[in-house]
């Protein structure tokens, strides 16, 4: 029950900086992703980076400041969808994405048994 309200408490904290805006943008515009992204949630390894641009992922894992690892995956974006594209050690995802405002969004991986559900906020 804890973790609900610390996770509660960083959305308002991350979203009381949205600048207010003429219209509600769409949660479920899944072009709303490209830019530079950091997990927040700690559900996958809490340094885990990603940068989407133009049809190309870059996704590494950082410590104390230094990239360790840096991996890119070709992607695609329909709707509230972002597909990313696998390699020989990495099946394809499917992440099904919802923005809880411009600096924050709700990822779930729908290619999970369960759909493993986390948070990125934008960097």
């Amino acid at each position: 029950m804890k973790y609900i309200f610390f996770i509660l408490a960083v959305f308002l904290l991350a979203c009381r900086k949205e600048t207010p805006q003429l219209f509600i943008p769409d949660p479920h515009d899944a072009t709303r992703i490209e830019g530079h992204w950091a997990d927040m949630t700690g559900t996958l390894a809490p340094d885990w980076h990603y940068h989407f641009d133009a049809g190309l992922l870059t996704q590494s894992y950082t410590k104390a400041g230094a990239t360790l690892t840096s991996l890119t995956y070709p992607y695609a974006i329909r709707r509230d969808s972002v597909f990313i594209g696998g390699d020989a050690t990495n099946i394809p995802r499917t992440w099904l994405l919802e923005f809880e405002c411009e600096e924050v969004v709700m990822v779930t991986q729908s290619a999970a048994a369960l759909g493993q559900r986390f948070w990125l906020k934008r960097e």
